[in-house]
């Protein structure tokens, strides 16, 4: 539609790290896609292929454009441990942020996340 904001295909980069995330499966699961998907664009042959920490990997998105911010909104279930923190610095390795993730998802206290609950995290792209 017209009054849609722009959007493009994109890559964002993700360095492969010990020890929950040496594995395309794992990794696809934080980004909610396809471990093939991101095996195609980082050109690895094989989806079962265990990665190398500090792999650099290719993982394609629509980034949206609204204002003077790029983003892409994907869905994450939270873990039992979780705190917008570690997401936003370990899990996704700062590609977003707590505050970020605080204001994407009002009804979730950032004090205690529910494990199994559904959010959106926004991922600057």
């Amino acid at each position: 539609p017209v009054d849609s904001p722009p959007s493009c295909e994109t890559y964002v980069t993700y360095t492969a790290q010990s020890p929950n995330f040496l594995s395309l499966t794992n990794i696809s699961d934080i980004f909610d896609l396809s471990p093939l998907s991101i095996a195609r664009a980082s050109n690895i042959k094989s989806v079962e292929k265990k990665l190398i920490p500090g792999q650099v990997l290719l993982v394609p998105v629509t980034c949206g454009c609204t204002t003077n911010h790029n983003f892409v909104n994907i869905s994450y279930n939270i873990k039992l441990g979780d705190s917008y923190f570690y997401l936003a610095t370990t899990s996704y390795e700062n590609l977003t942020n707590s505050k970020k993730l605080e204001d994407l998802n009002p009804g979730v206290s950032p004090f205690l996340l529910p494990g199994g609950v559904r959010i959106v995290v926004p991922l600057f792209c």
